[in-house]
């Protein structure tokens, strides 16, 4: 599901891998769909991928509804604040 969630506002890579949030683990691609990272936000597991204009999730378990889902990822990215990574 896209999270809607331009890479001038969310990039996975430095934001899971920089030290600051723990419990992600990256998976590394085969192909060319860029890598994954898997973890936990309030019980439930996800999937996270980086695409070209937007970040996609998928609920691995226990399942939920994709609204709740993006609500979930949304805020534990604080994505609805307005600030993008440059500003950071």
């Amino acid at each position: 599901h896209d999270l809607h969630a331009p890479p001038e506002r969310l990039q996975l890579a430095p934001t899971l891998l920089s030290g600051m949030s723990f419990r992600w683990r990256r998976l590394q691609s085969a192909d060319s769909s860029g890598d994954t990272f898997v973890g936990v936000i309030d019980h439930h597991a996800f999937e996270l991928r980086q695409g070209d204009g937007t970040c996609y999730f998928r609920v691995i378990g226990p399942p939920c509804s994709p609204s709740h889902a993006r609500a979930l990822v949304r805020k534990h990215f604080s994505l609805d604040r307005g600030v993008d990574v440059g500003e950071w």
